[in-house]
């Protein structure tokens, strides 16, 4: 329900979204001048009331959850300064397009744009009522799938305003496609929401150049890879959203248990929910594995490929919201046990530990409002045991571990049931609650596991963790994780996957000439098992009706350019997703949408022609993995592809082929084509391991410079941040691993240069205040 994807999270002033520092430099006098233009023009675009009946109809159908507050209803448009507004000259800065939007009633107004891509030089600015312009917006807003989500702006009348350099006039820079009409007063609040197919994992628009969430990608902190692997996002009933945990037990045996609470799964403690609805709705439950984005800084839509569905419950007890369920969703081996997650979903079973005084610091892993995985982190080295009081009906005493205040991140609603790990990555509980949003990053919940260790002997095993925990009744206080892949590691072997380049995207677009696009791979002496592929690309409404009829293989590419036989190749047919069929109970695949975002695709290598043996590489040398269309017409599909520095140069090559021709390099770039394997070897050349000693990762977001330098990096290296004007702005001192630099207040808004000095290779990046 479009709904989930409208909820009020973090509080925040429009003025909060990324925008240049960049003032619309006209007179009061010529902006009179404008509007009265506008207005013999009528470019003005009144829309029909929205009647209270609509708003109380959503609020009906919105359960009694514990962080779930809807306030907006979305209105379809189809709007861009092509087809609608007024064209203005504008002596001495270009073309000005303007509109204004009337949506009667409303508290405030927010928009989505798609197709955005502003050119440099132009600019977008928003005028509410109240008289004040907001922006700019410009081409440093741009992103891979042309998204843009505008925060809402007080009252029921928006103009926009677009300044373009004379002679783009005829361009259409963006297209407004969704208006979001607030009902509700609650001040300048953020909106997102995106439409999907009930059931499956939200869009979203939210990056690092527009309005991001403040909780950072999962990739940008390498160092709890392994954690991450165990986090997954799960869809009940198709409808609700939430977060879990694969945890291991004392047997060691792989079972898939996933940790989570229960009031995501009884509608906050309905009381006309009995223990059969709760088995109905975990029996009804998806769980995405891996749904992580894989550029750092942004919102790729993640694969939805690695899931499996259906649930039973194993454990629950409301007196500490603690729910344990096992997955169902595995096929029966010929032992009749449940077959293993498969390898490519990378999954990772958690240690836990039941201390009552865990060490810090302390981080969670989550899934808030459905989006790709995000990180928080206190820097508390102790926590303590709370009561934890929603109203006088949700109460509890003694039973969970209060977050002050979070260092980095937050929560939100989609985040219940993520867990909270110790600083040695042991499950240590999971979340039920709090009050934390971006601008207030405090007083979160999360019931302590060793609270939740035993239940009542009355309600026997069902209400404890510890008979499935620790099912040998071991008495063991913690339990390490398990990592199924741990002798033969699972290797993307990718030059733009958690790459921080954030210039270096761009997308393929339609071209007569070229048939296929790949990228060369030279993979290092040993054996791979090869898993599958994974392409990136922009979605696409025409996508919706179909994909091209593409092939993707693996070839061993001589040095005279031709292709061996190929070793592994498969068609990409239209990918799907788990949905639950409320009426019938069950799930069937459903076809993922395509038509917005960027999407990441997982395409798997099943065995060739009944042969596993056949999906082992075992001869070192280079290969190309290709995407081509079979029919010879041109590939038709915006992959993306990426234009800076790849992590081994001598290891990736782009390359193109034209309708019945062969393959050629290319010169632009390389594609977002990966493969996916296991092996017990490093997949690449061993150039790429000794980049990895000396890494710089970097980025800046909301007042904080946050960089990463490898072990190999020396010490008293140091962050200094300059003006444009070359003045010296701050300086900081860094640590190997990961370091925060908070920037001071005093700095005013404007561009800026960050510099890593002492390193063993020079780093900068610009950014914007």
């Amino acid at each position: 329900m479009w709904w989930l994807l409208l909820l009020l999270l973090c509080p925040r002033p429009a003025d909060a979204q990324y925008r240049i520092h960049r003032p619309l430099d006209l007179s009061r006098e010529t902006l009179l001048e404008l509007e009265q233009v506008a207005v013999r023009g009528q470019a003005t675009l009144r829309l029909a009331p929205v009647g209270i009946a609509e708003a109380e109809r959503i609020e009906r159908s919105v359960p009694s959850s514990l962080r779930l507050l809807p306030f907006a209803i979305p209105r379809k448009l189809e709007l861009s300064p092509t087809s609608s507004g007024v064209w203005s000259d504008v002596q001495g800065q270009g073309q000005l397009w303007q509109l204004e939007i009337i949506s009667p009633g409303a508290r405030s107004i927010g928009l989505r744009l798609e197709q955005y891509h502003l050119p440099e030089g132009s600019a977008l600015y928003l005028q509410g009522e109240d008289g004040r312009i907001r922006g700019a917006f410009t081409h440093y807003n741009n992103s891979p799938d042309g998204l843009l989500h505008l925060a809402p702006v007080r009252g029921e009348r928006l103009r926009l305003l677009y300044l373009a350099p004379s002679g783009q006039e005829g361009q259409e820079p963006f297209v407004i496609t969704e208006l979001y009409h607030a009902y509700r007063d609650l001040g300048q609040i953020r909106s997102t929401g995106l439409p999907q197919k009930p059931g499956e994992p939200p869009f979203h628009t939210e990056r690092v150049k527009g309005d991001y969430n403040c909780a950072p990608n999962i990739l940008l902190h390498p160092e709890v890879k392994a954690q991450s692997r165990s986090v997954v996002l799960c869809i009940v009933r198709g409808i609700y959203l939430c977060s879990g945990a694969l945890i291991n037990n004392t047997r060691q045996d792989g079972t898939p248990y996933i940790l989570s609470a229960l009031h995501t799964f009884n509608n906050n403690y309905d009381p006309d929910i009995e223990l059969e609805g709760i088995k109905a709705r975990v029996a009804s439950t998806v769980f995405f594995f891996g749904f992580e984005s894989p550029y750092p800084l942004g919102n790729i839509h993640a694969s939805e490929e690695h899931s499996l569905s259906g649930g039973e419950l194993t454990a629950y007890n409301p007196e500490s919201d603690m729910c344990l369920i096992r997955i169902t969703g595995l096929p029966t081996g010929s032992d009749g046990r449940p077959v293993p997650i498969p390898a490519a979903y990378n999954a990772y079973f958690a240690g836990w530990s039941l201390s009552p005084q865990p060490s810090g610091p302390f981080y969670g892993i989550h899934h808030p409002r459905g989006l790709p995985k995000r990180y928080s982190q206190t820097e508390d080295k102790r926590l303590e045991i709370k009561d934890y009081t929603i109203d006088l009906v949700h109460a509890w005493q003694g039973k969970h571990w209060q977050i002050r205040r979070w260092a980095i991140g937050t929560t939100a609603a989609g985040s219940s049931g993520s867990p909270l790990f110790d600083a040695r990555g042991r499950i240590i509980g999971a979340l039920t609650g709090g009050r934390s949003f971006c601008d207030y990053p405090s007083d979160d919940y999360y019931f302590a596991l060793h609270t939740a260790w035993r239940g009542g002997e009355a309600e026997g095993p069902v209400s404890s963790l510890a008979p499935w925990l620790d099912p040998n009744a071991s008495g063991e206080l913690e339990c390490p994780g398990l990592d199924p892949h741990e002798d033969r590691r699972i290797q993307r072997i990718s030059g733009l996957y958690g790459s921080l380049g954030t210039e270096g995207l761009g997308s393929l677009s339609s071209d007569s000439r070229v048939n296929g696009v790949g990228n060369t791979i030279r993979l290092s002496s040993g054996e791979y098992e090869l898993l599958g592929a994974y392409i990136v690309f922009e979605g696409r409404k025409d996508l919706e009706q179909g994909i091209p009829p593409l092939e993707i293989g693996l070839s061993k590419y001589r040095a005279d350019g031709s292709l061996e036989p190929a070793q592994w190749q498969t068609q990409l047919h239209r990918p799907t997703f788990p949905q639950y069929q409320r009426d019938q109970g069950g799930f069937k695949p459903e076809p993922r949408s395509l038509s917005t975002d960027t999407l990441e695709v997982f395409v798997p290598a099943l065995a060739v022609d009944g042969d596993p043996e056949r999906n082992i590489l075992r001869e070192e040398g280079t290969y190309l993995l290709y995407c081509h269309r079979i029919d010879q017409k041109a590939i038709d599909l915006p992959l993306l592809m990426g234009r800076h520095r790849a992590t081994s140069p001598r290891s990736w090559r782009g390359m193109t082929r034209a309708p019945w021709g062969t393959w050629e390099p290319q010169r632009k770039g390389y594609y977002w084509i990966d493969l996916l394997v296991r092996s017990r070897d490093n997949a690449l050349e061993a150039e790429v391991e000794e980049q990895q000693g000396d890494a710089i990762q970097h980025y800046y977001y909301s007042g904080r410079i946050y960089v990463y330098l490898g072990d190999e990096q020396p010490e008293g290296c140091r962050l200094r941040v300059y003006g444009m004007d070359g003045r010296l702005m701050h300086t900081a001192p860094l640590s190997r691993g990961q370091s925060v630099v908070e920037l001071p207040s005093i700095l005013a808004a404007g561009a800026y240069i960050a510099e890593i000095v002492g390193a063993r290779r020079k780093s900068a990046f610009k950014f914007i205040l």
